[in-house]
């Protein structure tokens, strides 16, 4: 029967049931704890294994009890530096970017995934980027404008402020003085 068929409608009726195979299929997902007791959560694409608790709080095994400390972004760079020594592991402050796609890897309405991070406190976290696409102001406030842009002003804002980003949402500010004491949630490559 499918020889009686114009070739064209045979290759569209093949693909639509791979399409169709494809989408039946499930997604791996996207993060997943080590093991159920484990303290870490892994990213299955890219490798990176999250620290399942903020900085300052511990793994009871099934919640992170405590309270995350608050660190400006020296203390957070400081406090990736001496986990990394007292673990053996390289334990680092993440990227804006991996932040942000740890919020959009739990597909949730806000937050994190409460079954993967337990007790996670939501709101602005540091990140380790100093500077994204070669600008770290806003053009469009008047004192950013006033001032100007100039490599001068935007290498000496990039000493001053740091991004971070909101783990409730998703969205990237880089515009947080460094001054500022908001909570760490550390990362390390897994492979």
């Amino acid at each position: 029967m499918i020889s009686a068929l114009p070739r064209s409608l045979v290759f569209v009726l093949l693909l639509g049931g791979a399409v169709c195979a494809l989408a039946a299929s499930p997604e791996p997902a996207a993060l997943q704890a080590r093991d159920p007791n484990s303290d870490e959560v892994q990213e299955t694409a890219s490798g990176l294994i999250w620290a399942r608790c903020a900085e300052g709080m511990r793994w009871s095994g099934k919640h992170c009890l405590d309270r995350p400390v608050l660190l400006t972004r020296a203390e957070a760079m400081q406090r990736a530096s001496e986990r990394q020594r007292d673990s053996g592991l390289a334990w680092r402050l993440p990227t804006a970017k991996e932040l942000q796609r740890l919020v959009r890897l739990n597909r949730q309405d806000e937050g994190l995934d409460p079954k993967l991070f337990p007790d996670a406190p939501l709101g602005w976290h540091w990140s380790s980027t100093t500077r994204t696409n070669g600008q770290s102001v806003n053009a469009y406030r008047y004192d950013n404008i006033a001032r100007g842009v100039s490599g001068e002003s935007v290498n000496r804002l990039s000493f001053l402020q740091g991004w971070s980003v909101d783990l409730g949402t998703g969205e990237m500010n880089g515009e947080v003085a460094k001054k500022s004491q908001l909570p760490v949630r550390l990362v390390r490559n897994g492979r």
